[in-house]
Order: C-alpha cells, then structure tokens, then sequence
C-alpha cells in the first residue's frame, strides 16, 4: 500500500459500541483529538442512520449509456451524475457525469495480468461468441487535500513542515469482471426478502404481521461489505477472435441494470396510498363488469359475485378471491375459512363466497381481490375477472339483498 493509499483510505465502520460526543465547558481547551472526535461523532451517527433506515443502492442516476463519440467501434460508455449509498452507509456523491474507455481499461488489464505471469481474460469468463461480461462499479473514496504549512509541534522531536487541510469526499469507479462483482449482486436488505415473504405468507392478520416482523427485526443487525461496491449495471463486451482487444460494445438492450435502488419517501407514500385505495392493479388483466350483493338476512355469510361474463366453472377451484375485513387497531383482516361455490344453472349465474359466521356484518368495510394466479371467470377474449376493490355491506330491509355496485356496466 502506498501513501496515497494510506491518505485515501476510510475503514466501513461496524456497529458502534457507544457513541461519545464532545461536553462543552467555559475554559476547555480544545486540541486536534477534540475536533476530529466532534466530527467523527457526527459522521457515525449519520452513517448509523443511512446503513440501518435506508439500506445501500442507487438514490438517483449513476445510469449507464453508450458515449457517442463519432468514432465508428466505440467503447466509451458515459456513467451519469447522481448518488447511492454504500452498505457503510455512507454517500457516494457523483457531481458530474463521467466517461470509461473500456477498450482502454481492457488493454491496461491485460498489460498488467502479462507483467504478473498471468492470463487475460480469464479462462472460462469469454463465451463462444467472444463476448465478456463486465460490470461498472463506484465506491466511496476520501482523500486529504490542500496542503498547508504545519507549525513544530514543541513537544515533537521533527522540524514541523506540510499537512493536508481539507478531506474531499469523492467516488472510484471502477469495471469488473462477472465473477468479480459477484459478491455485490447480492441485495442487501434486512429483513432478508426470503424472510420477508415467509413472514407475510405465514401471518393472519395486520397484528400478526408487525410482531413477526418485529422478531425478525430484533434478531440481529445487518453487516457492511468491505471493500463495498455499488454496481451500476453490466454488460457485454465484443472481443477479437484472439481475445486480445475490444471491438465493440454489445446492443444496450442486453445491458442489466443496478442491482439495488433506494426509493426516496415521497415515492413510498405515494405508492403505499395508491395500494390503500385500490387504485393499482397486477398483472395484464382487463376488469370484467359484476356486482356483487349480500345474499340473505343483515349478517348472513354469504356473498354473490354476479359477473356481466360467462362463467367457466373449472376455473373457481381452490377459492380463486380474497376478502378481507377492515378492523380497527389491526388492519385488512383476512377470513380464515371461506368457499367459493359456482351456480353456472342459475339465471344470470354466478359465485357464492361462504365464510364463518359473523364475518360479515352490516356496516363493515371489507376488500374483495381476485388471488395471484387465479382466473376465475373469462370471456370469450379469454380474459381474467381483476378485482381489486374496497366496498362496504349496507343495511338491508325485510331480509332482501342489497346491491353493492363494483363496477358500473358499460
């Protein structure tokens, strides 16, 4: 390691045992250990913060395009201004595009493996087709800057002389091979999305949910990646047939994008709502007009989904919907134990949902969705019955149904 290794390196902090911050007093002197622990304090805590709130990945930009440079075989690609942050926690600030020759970088590679013995490319990392898979990478890089002359400390035995007085907070970029950014394509997120969708799978209800999240979060505390990479995107590289240049950059089309992105708040908030009110939909599915009605007396465990489309009585097997009722305190509360039944000789046909008794009541909010996968009724265009709606059972009088309207008929 030389010095400029020395004077650009930060270790990825681990969980701190304490943080200690600097009291304050008339008459206290101040010395370097003083400020560097003021700064450092604060530094911690902000990283602290980013590493365990947010999480690594790209905030904004940092996207990966071909730089056109006139010349006909360029391998230049343009990496765009923007900010991440690293597993450490720490932001990795990109103020102005930049551009990497790959050719360039390749050739140097290549110079550098024959000067130590070694082969490159690797064996095994070039396919058939000459291409290679590389990956584009920034980092986090700190550098002391500004040189500034240094009194004689009087209590040191050197002649005082020169000193860096600033530090610069900066980026690295670098290229990649496949395997070498292989430890960076993992996702970092805490709870692991394994765990996460076990979780949902396995809870009942909003109350259930939260306590299982919460033993998963309580459990341990997620480490830092040193040397920690944030990768851009990868893509391929054309080689010549003797694999000892580059000839062209592959289509951007085949070029894979960042393996992590942070979502800023805003962005959450505005999607949570637009799951809340039933606006988004899943998959290509098109909506099929029904109406669905409370079938019985107030309070009876019946519904009927009465659809403006043929029913396909093969299709309503293993409870194709979800209903789920709004409690207070705990959220959408999904029934445990519901049937769905297909009446295809009635006039209009239709499904009727059983559930136990005293799940519906009158007055009670409730959320009919169609289940992931599922295609309960179709067409003649073969398209699935999409329902993602909220709706609320009325009052009924003298034990008639009463219409609850989902969707208006054309």
């Amino acid at each position: 390691m030389n010095s400029t290794d020395i004077r650009c390196k930060d270790a990825c902090p681990a969980l701190p045992e304490s943080l200690v911050r600097l009291r304050y007093f008339f008459g206290k002197r101040l010395g370097v250990a003083d400020l560097r622990d003021e700064q450092s304090y604060h530094r911690s805590k902000q990283r602290l913060h980013n590493h365990h709130a947010h999480g690594s990945g790209v905030m904004c930009g940092l996207g990966l395009s071909r730089f056109d440079s006139g010349t006909d075989g360029s391998a230049v690609i343009r990496v765009a201004a923007g900010a991440a942050l690293d597993s450490c926690g720490r932001e990795v600030i990109v103020g102005h595009a930049q551009c990497i020759d790959l050719a360039a970088w390749f050739a140097r590679r290549r110079e550098q493996a024959e000067a130590a013995g070694e082969t490159f490319p690797p064996a095994g990392s070039v396919d058939e087709e000459n291409l290679i898979a590389i990956c584009v990478a920034v980092r986090y890089r700190e550098c002391e800057t500004t040189p500034e002359s240094a009194p004689r400390d009087p209590c040191a035995c050197d002649t005082g002389g020169c000193e860096f007085g600033r530090v610069e907070e900066g980026f690295e970029l670098a290229v990649l091979l496949a395997d070498e950014a292989q430890p960076y394509r993992t996702r970092l997120r805490f709870p692991p999305l394994e765990e996460l969708a076990e979780i949902i799978g396995q809870a009942s209800d909003a109350g259930d949910l939260l306590e299982r999240l919460a033993e998963a979060q309580t459990a341990t505390c997620p480490q830092a990646r040193e040397p920690d990479w944030v990768l851009l995107g990868c893509l391929g590289l054309k080689l010549a047939v003797d694999h000892s240049e580059v000839q062209a950059l592959v289509a951007e089309q085949a070029w894979s994008p960042p393996t992590e992105t942070l979502l800023s708040t805003a962005a959450i908030q505005e999607l949570l709502a637009l799951l809340l009110v039933g606006v988004m939909k899943t998959g290509d599915s098109k909506t099929i007009d029904a109406e669905l009605y409370v079938a019985g007396e107030a309070g009876d465990t019946v519904l009927r989904v009465i659809p403006q489309a043929p029913i396909v009585e093969d299709s309503v097997s293993k409870s194709p919907f979800q209903v789920r009722r709004l409690v207070p305190g705990q959220g959408w509360v999904r029934s445990q134990h519901m049937q769905t039944r297909c009446v295809g000789e009635a006039d209009p046909p239709f499904l009727e949902l059983g559930f136990d008794t005293g799940f519906l009541e009158p007055g009670g909010r409730y959320r009919l969705t169609t289940t992931a996968g599922s295609h309960p009724i179709v067409d003649e265009e073969l398209r699935p019955l999409c329902i993602e709606r909220s709706f609320e059972i009325p009052e009924t009088e003298d034990g008639e149904p009463q219409p609850v309207i989902l969707f208006p008929p054309n």
